[in-house]
């Protein structure tokens, strides 16, 4: 029973799960909002079944893990570069309002503060962004063997 209950794990807490995301969906559909807290209950003990499935499961090539590690540099940059996108947006997009509003009667102060912040901003997301690249790139390079001396020091 116990071999058939852990090779089930998966199946439960998918199953478990998708009631969980069905109850909320009935509840923001209808006016029984107490359902949501149950969803959300089965959904993280859903969640946390499929958790356990994989991480006490036998281990398995997964197709799609082996997709991932060939294109992790590609998909981390993508993914720090689409995080970032919003941000350096409203950055200028604050910079080029405040710039505009430079010949309105806003105090002088106001409008290199809001510059001066705008700037450091931008700079500074800019930078992380650069950072988490390189990070990508150092950790994605091909590493060399350790080679082991005679004392066992690596």
């Amino acid at each position: 029973m116990k071999q058939l209950l852990t090779q089930r794990y998966g199946l439960a807490g998918t199953v478990v799960a998708g009631i969980g995301i069905v109850l909320v969906a009935v509840s923001v559909l209808t006016e029984y909002d107490w359902l949501r807290i149950f969803g959300a209950l089965a959904v993280t003990v859903g969640g946390v079944a499929i958790g356990i499935w994989f991480g006490l499961g036998p281990a398995r090539r997964l197709p799609l893990a082996d997709f991932a590690r060939r294109w992790r540099l590609v998909i981390g940059v993508v993914a720090a570069l689409a995080l970032s996108a919003p941000v350096v947006a409203a950055l200028v997009a604050l910079l080029a309002g405040v710039a505009s509003d430079a010949g309105s009667d806003a105090a002088a102060a106001t409008i290199a503060l809001a510059i001066v912040l705008g700037a450091t901003m931008l700079a500074g997301v800019c930078a992380g962004l650069v950072l988490c690249i390189g990070a990508f790139r150092r950790a994605a390079a091909p590493r060399q063997p350790r080679v082991e001396t005679e004392t066992g020091d690596a």
